[in-house]
């Protein structure tokens, strides 16, 4: 009856049973002077998994095991049930230390008889507290425990039982700490074993991942996974689903990334469908292990007529991957793919985030699924580790096998698709690759995206590495060169009124001046030959804006005149949208009306995959620069489309 030793205090255990083939335990105890009674099989606590048993301090670390407080946690030289067991070491000054685990366990569904176990030793206090997070609350439960010995603590789930302000219902633990007020000093230690769920009266199993490779020269292959690699990094690709299961950084043997798991987004008119990538399964496997290249066709149940077809090849340290959809029904859909990437605790928790190319934030604390409000959609993650002198990089290279620059990008509903859009996830992020159309039988809406294990710091990323991606080259070398003035601009202004410029150019010898002109509230509207219409009503015929225009130049040569252009809308008096309504976007999906920005007059997306459309925007640039004899046209909100 070992597995039923209830700690005396915590569950008091007055009188233990077990009927004959397994039958039920059945405890009654008092708790904190408050009666509780336990009803839990018995066998299922003998096969509940103990989430602390690893061969190696490491393997729990990357698990999400974690010293909480400041101490240093090892691997304990003895346990209670099994044959590992985890130890913090305390360190001086700090109430309130023990250990964390930064791992999803979903409570959904428990009942009150249903239970946590796990094996305390500390020689701190006489008791330890068990605190779960829910969401953004915190659910918690004391538990008296003897001192200098193991201790066999079992807390039933009953809500009335725990300490919960917020009164939310059991569901999604992200993180759990078992810790005490009174372990504060270099000479205590906290040694927990034998941790172990039931829900709904069956033991509850972690998902543990794939296992570290064995060996560090690539490929391999294991039941669970192909293993493909180089000299820094390594790779797992599940043979069940075709996700990526492991990201190692092969130099220090440590893992980086847990896993990284498709959503798959697919809406018509009338419906929308999210379908998980872990519930892929492949068909048919093309692997090629000398050139470590797979290829894999899978299908998934939530979205049946869909084929999805993953490439992965290996660029250097970089694992390269092709995601294409196709459709065997002549039904059109538009589909939106999300990459949720989970980053182990160890080497993302004190890191930094990088948006895009700009935006450098602490890696933020959630507890669930966190829509980023500001960062918008990028295409490019990064991971920024000073600490431990290498990063991790996640970013899209193609859409529909052509390059596409990972760009920090907007996130107001007019601008994208409400999955299109970057989430906080505890563990790491969800980044929407984008949204694309798919009509059946007219081939496939691919996209391209990379995943990397670099040394150094996020700028040593963009500086060593993604500026020299041969795609990224052939990109910048199709860009024109620019004026030699560009290098030397000094200033860059509105323009209030001429005095207002000519004092800049009195204000300074050298240096170029960029003078923006905005005084048009015309979007999409650019015919400066005609007229335009005023930002507060009227209008500017063509010759009073060449005149304007000449007037600045003539202040000096080092006067550069910039007209602002919003190319991506066109407001409700727009000639473009008058001559072809057909041009533009005018409501969503359910027929309800729709601005691309919203708060100002109406104003309807301009649809760049309308060649006529597209070369009609393009023909109104011309135009400026031919006509006005401008020198640069600013382009607003240019990253909104990409």
């Amino acid at each position: 009856m070992a597995f039923a030793q209830c700690v005396e205090g915590v569950l008091g255990a007055t009188s233990l049973r077990q009927r004959a083939g397994g039958g039920w335990l059945w405890a009654s105890s008092r708790v904190f002077g408050a009666a509780a009674f336990l009803l839990v099989s018995a066998a299922v606590l003998r096969a509940a998994e103990d989430l602390v048993e690893f061969d190696r301090v490491e393997a729990a670390a990357d698990f999400g095991w974690q010293a909480s407080g400041g101490g240093a946690l090892t691997a304990a030289a003895e346990s209670a049930v099994g044959r590992f067991a985890l130890q913090v070491t305390g360190v001086d000054g700090r109430e309130y230390q023990g250990i964390r685990l930064r791992h999803d366990i979903d409570l959904t569904g428990a009942r009150p008889d249903d239970v946590i176990v796990l094996h305390v030793k500390q020689n701190a206090s006489d008791s330890v507290c068990v605190n779960l997070r829910l969401g953004e609350a915190h659910v918690y439960r004391y538990a008296p425990v003897t001192r200098g010995a193991w201790t066999r603590v079992v807390l039933d789930l009953d809500p009335g039982r725990w300490v919960n302000p917020k009164n939310v219902p059991w569901g999604l633990v992200p993180s759990l700490s078992v810790y005490t007020k009174g372990f504060d000093r270099a000479d205590e230690v906290f040694l927990i074993d034998g941790f172990s769920v039931t829900v709904a009266g069956q033991a509850a199993a972690a998902v543990r991942g794939m296992a570290d490779p064995t060996a560090w020269t690539f490929p391999q292959e294991t039941a669970e996974a192909w293993l493909i690699g180089d000299a820094d990094a390594a790779w797992a690709i599940e043979r069940a689903s075709g996700r990526v299961v492991g990201g190692w950084n092969v130099r220090t043997a440590q893992r980086y990334l847990a896993g990284a798991t498709g959503r798959y987004h697919v809406e018509d008119r009338a419906s929308l469908v999210t379908a998980d990538e872990a519930a892929d399964r492949v068909v048919a496997a093309d692997v090629d292990a000398g050139a470590q290249r797979l290829t894999l066709r899978c299908v998934n149940e939530a979205i049946p007529g869909f084929t999805i077809e993953k490439r992965y090849t290996l660029d250097g340290h970089r694992l390269l991957r092709r995601l294409a959809f196709e459709l065997d029904e002549p039904r059109g859909r538009f589909v939106t793919y999300n990459a949720a990437v989970d980053l182990t605790p160890r080497f993302r928790d004190g890191g930094y985030y990088m948006h895009g190319l700009g935006a450098l934030v602490p890696a933020p604390d959630v507890a669930a699924t966190t829509r980023s409000e500001r960062k918008g959609s990028p295409k490019l993650m990064l991971l920024h580790q000073p600490a431990a002198g290498y990063g991790f990089a996640h970013y899209r290279t193609h859409t529909n096998d052509r390059f596409v620059w990972p760009f920090f990008t907007g996130s107001i509903a007019g601008f994208l698709e409400r999955m299109n859009v970057l989430s906080y996830t505890p563990r790491g992020w969800e980044m929407s690759m984008g949204t694309m159309p798919l009509q059946g039988g007219t081939g496939a809406a691919s996209y391209g995206e990379a995943f990397s294990v670099f040394p150094g710091t996020w700028f040593d990323f963009f500086d060593r590495e993604y500026r020299h991606l041969e795609p990224v080259q052939e990109a910048l070398a199709a860009v024109p060169p620019v004026p030699s003035w560009v290098g030397d601009v000094v200033l860059y202004s509105g323009l209030p009124d001429m005095a207002h410029v000519r004092r800049l150019v009195e204000m300074t010898d050298e240096g170029t001046i960029v003078v923006l002109v905005s005084h048009w509230g015309s979007w999409a509207d650019y015919r400066v030959d005609e007229c335009l219409v005023g930002q507060d009503g009227g209008f500017m015929d063509g010759p009073e804006l060449k005149d304007l225009v000449a007037r600045l130049h003539a202040l000096s040569p080092r006067v550069k005149v910039c007209l602002y252009n919003l190319l991506w809308s066109a407001t409700y008096e727009a000639r473009t949208l008058a001559a072809h309504p057909e041009w533009f976007r005018h409501r969503n999906k359910d027929g309800q009306p729709l601005d691309f920005f919203p708060g100002c007059a109406p104003n309807y997306a301009s649809l760049l995959s309308v060649p006529a459309c597209y070369d009609e925007l393009l023909r109104q640039c011309d135009l400026q620069f031919a006509y006005l004899d401008v020198d640069l046209l600013y382009l607003d909100i240019g990253c909104a489309v990409n």
